[in-house]
């Protein structure tokens, strides 16, 4: 196992390693080869690997699947596991540019604007992001950080991955898009955010779930699943925030061969993009200076070991030597207000830059 993944980092091999939300076992799948081919959302149906897809997925209807030739499971607790993943922290860098940083002054400017575009009345949600850059101390090391993760967010979707032309990326993330069990399947509604200490369900956070809920059932109608469970909206804890989460059980029947038209449909959603759909897509490229490439796409093990479960990439970064360039947003409405957008966005990096500053 650990001569595999070595022979993965130096030749510079498609990898990752992840662990499912409420699991104690970490898996690693490794492909021989370096191609990546791009596949489209209705290839979902018949593919089985690890599928990656980025956030302008939605534009281009592509998505990456990393194929295993090794798979291997060990222990969260094992020292097994330090042992196998102690060379990560030599693996190459993102080969794409981290993008462009912005300057409180220059995001409260961008959020001011959406939030008038928001009260004209054309929009009902747009979600605007940031990238941060934070330099790494010299004890820094990709392992402890990856193994610090899986400790401090049990119930998240925690991975490690490394895809040639686009580097590595580390994150956790509390949204699932879809996941399918042996006897029925799950999407979330997740919106609004609070400090986990301290919160109180406003206006401006239900509304942004009550948003989130309607688009979709109204997507589940369209296509065509009208059996189905709903469950909440209720509070759930991701690191030093809270949200507001909203379950939907579906039958596996309704959903027989409409997985790749459903996730289409899903992806991106209104927590991390915006209402109408359309427009507030159009409107990100317009007023977002940086490429969010892999953050609020997804990701996620498919027909994989067993599990098809596919999740938001939220709360996550890109690797560099020195640094590492990490991905935030939040939902602006008409009653948003920019300054308290900005502390959401300082409280999402928490997540985890809490995790590098224990190191």
């Amino acid at each position: 196992m650990e001569s595999l993944l070595k022979s993965a980092i130096s030749d510079q091999l498609p990898f990752v390693i992840y662990r499912l939300p409420d699991q104690k076992k970490v898996n690693v799948a490794i492909q021989q080869s370096k191609d990546l081919p791009f596949y489209s959302f209705d290839d979902l149906d018949d593919l089985k690997g690890f599928i990656v897809a980025p956030f302008r997925g939605k534009k281009v209807n592509e998505l990456i699947c990393l194929k295993p030739d090794h798979q291997f499971v060990i222990s969260e607790d094992s020292d097994k596991l330090l042992e196998i993943t102690k060379g990560i922290h030599q693996i190459h860098s993102a080969e794409t540019d981290s993008g462009y940083v912005l300057t409180k002054d220059e995001y409260l400017k961008r959020a001011g604007y959406l939030i008038e575009v928001l009260k004209a009345g054309d929009l009902r949600k747009v979600v605007l992001s940031r990238v941060l850059e934070h330099p790494l101390p010299s004890t820094f090391t990709w392992t402890e950080f990856f193994q610090n993760l899986l400790e401090a967010y049990p119930k998240a979707f925690v991975y490690y991955i490394s895809l040639p032309g686009f580097g590595s990326w580390i994150g956790a993330t509390p949204e699932t898009l879809l996941s399918i069990e042996s006897d029925h399947a799950e999407t979330v509604a997740l919106a609004g955010t609070q400090p986990a200490d301290k919160f109180s369900w406003k206006e401006k956070e239900i509304k942004e779930q009550q948003i989130v809920m309607d688009y979709i059932e109204e997507l589940l109608f369209k296509n065509g699943i009208t059996e189905y469970g709903r469950t909440g909206p209720f509070t759930v804890k991701a690191g030093n925030v809270v949200h507001l989460k909203t379950v939907y059980n579906l039958s596996l029947d309704q959903l027989q061969g409409k997985v790749g038209k459903l996730i289409a449909s899903l992806h991106p959603t209104p927590a991390v993009c915006g209402l109408p759909r359309n427009k507030a897509y159009d409107l990100i490229q317009k007023v977002e200076k940086h490429d969010r490439v892999f953050y609020t796409g997804f990701l996620g093990p498919w027909n994989l070991s067993g599990d098809s479960k596919l999740y938001v990439n939220l709360r996550c970064a890109s690797l560099h030597a020195n640094k590492m360039s990490l991905y935030v947003g939040g939902g602006l409405t008409a009653e948003s207000v920019a300054e308290a957008e900005w502390q959401e966005t300082i409280r999402k990096s928490e997540t985890l830059l809490s995790v590098v500053e224990k190191m």
